[in-house]
């Protein structure tokens, strides 16, 4: 029978500067699944609501998320928006070591690893539900819900949660593939985390314009911010959607929204209104909204010519890390090997000065068995069209003095591509998406926008991995003329270059 154990870290607070994280799996446990354990990541949100005051608190459609900018202030703004496909995203860096084997693994920016090998091995379906971390609901949802609310209708009680992020061993090291790791012949795991909560994001999941817009994007229709006329009403504490809806869920209020009431009279426009909504309830015959708020809009007859409601937006929303664990599946196996082959990721990083071509050589180690080579602009390995860093034409790629084709690679080519699938068929993990561009939360994905951040990679298997000698690995790279120019007028290549290199290793 197996058995689920959360394990406290050794430190006990988190935040955007307390990012370090000691976990252990203690020695003599019993055998643990790595495959199925993972970091859970308790998140909370603080929310300042600058508005009136209403007779309960505000509920609002927070929702979690990475902002991917590297703190210049000259990197692309939508970098802050991007849809992480891997919640390893929140990982910097990572090792692991067996109190009785020592050290089996020690990786250099984790994120950029796993958010570019996500891209590549999970299909656009997947990336679609991929909900580890980003917490928006998808795009084509009226009542859009983050997950850091409970959002109800009827009379149900709306209600700000925590929500837990999962983050996988195995998408953090390999080794975690490992389903029976024997903590009685391993000894205790210990796992050290330099986490990215610095860039963990939350925000509201809607804007005021949103509910200016019609009704299925018909401008025949009314907004959704439209009310029916109430005018000769007093103690008005009740109203009624201008537009009909053929369900409730199709609406985008609920229970416990505080809203602005904006209401003209024959005057002209009047003072706004704070109030929050008690009820929401669909009437079957109408097809209408009926509301209900929770204090009357004046106790004199109404003399409206046009009632509208806008939802308030908190002035302020800040992330709160709860608590961090490791969630550990123990499982009944007895009979576990003595011995265990895995493959790690050992990094190589290094920075280059704007040039247009870039020629170097490196170090592989022995039992290299394949080669990613990717640039980060901090995390994402992706062109920043603002800094014209990243600019890839075209590359050449030797293993000791021998080339890999017989001509120079155009990046995102068929030879590009025949490599990346010769890579994964070597690692023997499904290639599934070879289109590598970033998502945004900020963006439908059928809009444009969100095929303007290509991700970078150049994969490759290494020739004779196995016969146990190191290799030298030289890289020639030309810059293209898709960026803009440098101050020069040429353009140039410029940034950092990450070399992860899969080895094979056994304990």
């Amino acid at each position: 029978m197996e058995t689920i154990v959360r394990i406290q870290p050794r430190q006990g607070n988190f935040s955007a500067t307390q990012k370090l994280v000691d976990l252990e799996i203690p020695s003599d446990s019993g055998v643990v699944d790595l495959s199925q354990s993972y970091v859970a990541l308790r998140i909370s949100a603080n929310v300042t609501d600058g508005s009136a005051d209403t007779l309960e608190s505000g509920v609002f459609p927070v929702h979690t998320g990475f902002n991917a900018r590297d703190g210049s202030g000259a990197d692309s703004t939508d970098k802050a928006f991007i849809q992480p496909p891997t919640a390893a995203i929140l990982i910097k860096n990572a090792s692991l070591m067996s109190s009785k084997k020592g050290k089996i693994s020690d990786i250099r920016n984790v994120a950029c690893l796993r958010t570019t090998k996500a891209l590549l091995e999970k299909d656009e379906a997947e990336l679609s539900d991929e909900k580890g971390l980003n917490g928006e609901v998808p795009k084509d949802q009226v009542l859009k819900v983050g997950n850091l609310a409970e959002l109800n209708q009827g009379l149900e009680k709306s209600q700000q949660r925590s929500n837990e992020i999962q983050i996988p061993l195995k998408e953090i090291w390999n080794f975690c593939r490992e389903d029976a790791y024997d903590t009685s012949k391993m000894g205790a795991l210990r796992m050290h985390l330099e986490c990215h909560f610095d860039k963990l994001n939350v925000g509201n999941s809607y804007s005021i314009a949103e509910f200016a817009k019609n009704i299925n994007n018909d401008a025949a229709l009314p907004t959704y911010e439209a009310m029916t006329n109430i005018v000769g009403v007093a103690n008005a504490k009740t109203f009624q959607s201008l537009a009909t809806y053929d369900s409730l869920s199709d609406c985008p209020y609920y229970n416990q929204m505080k809203i602005t009431i904006k209401h003209n009279t024959a005057a002209g426009g009047q003072p706004d209104i704070v109030r929050q909504i008690v009820k929401v309830e669909h009437d079957a015959t109408s097809k209408k909204i009926n509301f209900e708020i929770d204090t009357e809009i004046q106790a004199a007859a109404l003399t409206t010519t046009a009632l509208n409601l806008e939802p308030v937006l908190p002035t302020a929303i800040t992330a709160n890390i709860e608590n961090v664990d490791l969630v550990v599946n123990y499982v009944p196996v007895s009979n576990t090997s003595d011995e265990i082959q895995y493959t790690e990721y050992q990094t190589l990083e290094d920075n280059f000065s704007p040039a247009k071509t870039f020629q170097r050589n490196y170090h592989l180690a022995p039992n290299c068995v394949n080669a990613m080579i990717v640039f980060p602009s901090e995390i994402l390995s992706m062109v920043d069209q603002t800094k014209g860093d990243n600019n890839i034409l075209s590359y050449r790629i030797a293993i000791d003095n021998r080339e890999l084709t017989n001509r120079r690679i155009e990046m995102n080519s068929a030879t590009h591509l025949d490599l990346l699938q010769k890579t994964y068929a070597n690692m023997g993990v499904p290639l599934k998406n070879t289109l590598l561009k970033i998502r945004k939360n900020n963006f439908p994905l059928d809009q444009d926008q969100n095929n303007q951040d290509p991700i970078s990679v150049i994969c490759f298997p290494v020739p004779n991995a196995m016969d146990g000698k190191a290799k030298m690995l030289t890289i020639d790279l030309e810059a293209g003329d898709t960026v803009p120019t440098s101050a020069s007028g040429a353009f140039q290549l410029s940034g950092a270059i990450t070399i992860y290199q899969e080895v094979v290793r056994q304990i």
